[in-house]
């Protein structure tokens, strides 16, 4: 693993970390090199673009947050994810109305999920995402009822 890695950092010169009030800091390429590689991650795109293009599997993720979290959003994307887990990024009501008009506004936030291991292949984690969607579905089927 650290030979790919290693081919796959020949290219870069230098590296910079921005933090959230946007300073930018020099990180040195050998604790680039150190860094683990997921050996999941080369899936990870596909997955999260096969999912927000699919309006059922938005549908889905909009449902773990309504089951899972009480949120109620109007649209749901996949933003990352992991071996544990994944987040979502949702619409959700801000509750803010606008003097002119009565509609309500819309805000993008963040909501992440857990598995309850980490998943060793992209198999396991389809499969725990599609456990995760049933159960929801069994939940909500139980309160309409």
């Amino acid at each position: 693993m650290t030979g790919y890695f290693q081919k796959r950092v020949q290219w870069i010169g230098s590296c910079n970390y921005v933090d959230f009030l946007g300073q930018k800091h020099d990180v040195d390429l050998k604790d680039i090199e150190r860094a683990p590689i997921d050996p999941l991650s080369p899936f990870f795109g596909a997955l999260i673009e096969g999912i927000n293009r699919s309006e059922a599997r938005r549908r889905g993720l909009m449902l773990f947050c309504f089951v899972y979290l009480n949120v109620r959003v109007r649209d749901a994307l996949i933003l990352s994810v992991d071996r544990k887990g994944f987040d979502v990024l949702g619409k959700v009501s801000s509750d803010l109305k606008d003097d002119a008009s009565s509609s309500s506004h819309f805000e993008w936030k963040d909501f992440s999920f857990s598995f309850g291991r980490e998943v060793e292949d992209i198999e396991t984690f389809c499969c725990f995402l599609a456990k995760m969607e049933e159960e929801a579905l069994n939940r909500i089927s139980g309160s309409v009822i």
